[in-house]
């Protein structure tokens, strides 16, 4: 009996302690909120700048997926008590590798104003002489006449001169592979300018006396260079020379220049390094970008359509007028004019185009820093060229007893061009998605019709000079836009 009173006694003695301690153990088996930097190391993710942690995670590949990947260093560690405020404070973002090229879809607009140069030193289209009288003393005197060009007119080799022209790029973000590199299409569409170019030149020896004359030819007046109508000025009066505008008073000729070029392209980026973090002296940490460079490269597809003209056009055309010998008449001996019944005028009539259309390559290199970056570009690609021109020349108020020396000529070739296009470009980023830019660039283009090349006045000439290069250089200065 005193050994149960005793097992009672014990047992009521332990569930009083048991109901004493029981609140505490309770609490301590009750689970506690994970601790902010805990529940980072486990995968959660927090917004790189000041923003509030976001609720729903992004999918999986775009933009918003790579700004959150990167918690602050305050996260990752823990100083007690004594650091409990820097222990709970997000890092302030100033610039970082995600900082920069945010959204899908980006357009570029530039100004592009460019010199045209061509691989030509000059193109003459007309030219004036006079016999010049040189005498030669030796041991006895020799009386002889000499050519002297007196004026010429031509297209010089950066004919004509410069132009302005937009241009727009509309690309779309496809994708961030696991190299941190953007993959992108985009379009790019450039040109429109106009290059003209008009040069003139009046005769100035048309007088009794004046300019070449010989028995067989009235050869007053402007002449037309050797390589265009196969008459050389040193053997004029042959027959040889074919028909054309020697020995007109005037000259006009108008040179137009123009393209358009159109680009399918697949890009692929590199973004900048990981983002560093930095104390202030203030005792605020910052995370900022990792200056370096960066490189990108791209394939594509491409159309160039070259276009040019040339109008000429010759007044009172004195070579036109019959051979002085058998139609004396018609000459006025006084001061060696045509009369008014044998007066002609012509005009030459060139247009040539060019349709390129092939595959293109390209690399890029950037130096990348938190607010600008500078980078240096080229693209290069092997074409295949649709040529062709056409070309009529007419006359107006022939001479009866003259037959017309008009023509019309249409040809058509292809060849293999090749296109180069580089240069430099500079930006100032004034927002995480619009920067300014400016920079300089080329365009080479080889193997393509020009239409000064096509002149020739011989009416069975059945050809077209596909050997023209052309090069473009100048500025550009624009915007870039992401939304």
């Amino acid at each position: 009996m005193v050994n149960l009173l005793r097992f009672r006694s014990l047992s009521m003695a332990l569930a009083g302690v048991a109901i004493l301690v029981s609140p505490s153990l309770a609490a301590a088996q009750t689970p506690t909120p994970a601790d902010p930097a805990e529940s980072v190391l486990a995968g959660q993710t927090m917004v790189e700048a000041t923003a509030e942690p976001v609720a729903t995670p992004a999918p999986v590949g775009s933009l918003a997926d790579t700004d959150t990947k990167y918690a602050p260093l305050s996260s990752y560690l823990n100083f007690g008590d004594d650091l409990a405020s820097f222990n709970n404070t997000i890092a302030l973002t100033e610039s970082t590798g995600t900082w920069l090229r945010r959204g899908l879809w980006y357009a570029d607009v530039d100004a592009m104003v460019m010199q045209r140069t061509w691989n030509s030193d000059e193109f003459t289209f007309a030219q004036e002489f006079d016999q010049v009288l040189r005498q030669v003393v030796v041991q006895f005197t020799v009386d002889f006449t000499e050519l002297e060009q007196v004026q010429v007119a031509d297209l010089g080799e950066s004919s004509p001169g410069s132009e302005g022209m937009p241009r727009l790029a509309l690309g779309r973000f496809l994708f961030r592979d696991t190299q941190n590199r953007d993959h992108s299409a985009e379009m790019v569409v450039f040109g429109g300018g106009e290059w003209v170019d008009r040069q003139g030149l009046q005769a100035s020896l048309i007088g009794a006396g004046e300019g070449l004359i010989n028995t067989n030819r009235n050869a007053k007046g402007l002449q037309v260079p050797g390589f265009i109508d196969g008459d050389d000025v040193t053997n004029i009066d042959e027959s040889t020379g074919r028909t054309s505008f020697d020995g007109a008073e005037e000259m006009v000729i108008e040179y137009q220049s123009r393209f358009h070029s159109w680009e399918w392209n697949y890009s692929v980026a590199q973004r900048m390094r990981k983002d560093r973090m930095e104390l202030d002296p203030n005792g605020s940490w910052v995370r900022r970008a990792s200056p370096g460079l960066t490189y990108d490269f791209l394939a594509g597809l491409r159309y160039f359509d070259l276009e040019e003209g040339v109008d000429w056009s010759a007044t009172n055309i004195r070579g036109l007028a019959p051979n002085p010998v058998l139609a004396p008449p018609a000459l006025d001996p006084g001061d060696g004019a045509i009369a008014d019944d044998l007066r002609s005028d012509g005009f030459y009539r060139v247009n040539a185009s060019n349709n390129l259309f092939g595959g293109q390559l390209g690399v890029g290199m950037t130096y990348e820093t938190d607010r600008w970056n500078f980078s240096l570009f080229t693209r290069n690609g092997v074409y295949v060229n649709d040529g062709r021109i056409t070309a009529d020349v007419t006359y107006t108020d022939l001479p009866d007893d003259v037959d017309d020396p008009g023509f019309s000529r249409d040809n058509n070739e292809n060849s293999v061009a090749f296109l180069s296009q580089g240069g430099f470009t500079a930006r100032y980023h004034l927002r995480p998605n619009l920067s300014l830019r400016a920079g300089w660039e080329y365009l080479f283009v080889n193997n393509v019709a020009l239409a000064p090349n096509q002149l020739d006045f011989n009416p069975a000439t059945d050809r077209l000079d596909l050997t023209g290069d052309v090069f473009y250089h100048g500025i550009t200065a624009g915007t870039e836009y992401y939304w």
